[in-house]
């Protein structure tokens, strides 16, 4: 496994994560924007209230659904959702690492999952 994801802030404890105050702005602007967006995760209700889960979805070229999705899914399962990016978007968006997104790969992934995280998965489509 690469060095950067090994120690990659993405593998630090929810309740850590939360009590970043960029984690705080973030979740109060993606609240605002996500009203005009009507933006809705189906079949979030079924996200354990502990233990791995994988949400899934799909976003379009602009790319807003991805900060939204992450957003909705920790408000809704009041966990922290680690969202798996392409590296593309991780070298513009790199601030989302400091709540929850991380260069995705399948090693990553299964990590997260073993150690009981929410994974989101949102490929363009």
């Amino acid at each position: 496994m690469d060095v950067a994801v090994r120690h990659c802030l993405v593998f630090e404890t929810d309740d850590r994560i939360k009590r970043r105050w960029v984690y705080r702005a973030y979740m109060a602007f993606c609240a605002v924007v996500g009203r005009y967006n009507r933006f809705s995760i189906k079949g979030i209700e079924n996200v354990p209230k502990d233990g791995p889960a994988l949400i899934y979805g799909l976003h379009t070229t602009h790319n807003v659904e991805v900060p939204l999705f992450l957003a909705q899914g920790c408000r809704e399962t009041s966990r922290v959702v680690r969202v798996l990016l392409h590296k593309t978007s991780y070298i513009v968006s790199h601030i989302t690492a400091l709540f929850g997104g991380v260069v995705g790969s399948r090693d990553v992934a299964v990590r997260l999952l073993k150690e009981g995280n929410v994974v989101g998965v949102i490929p363009g489509g």
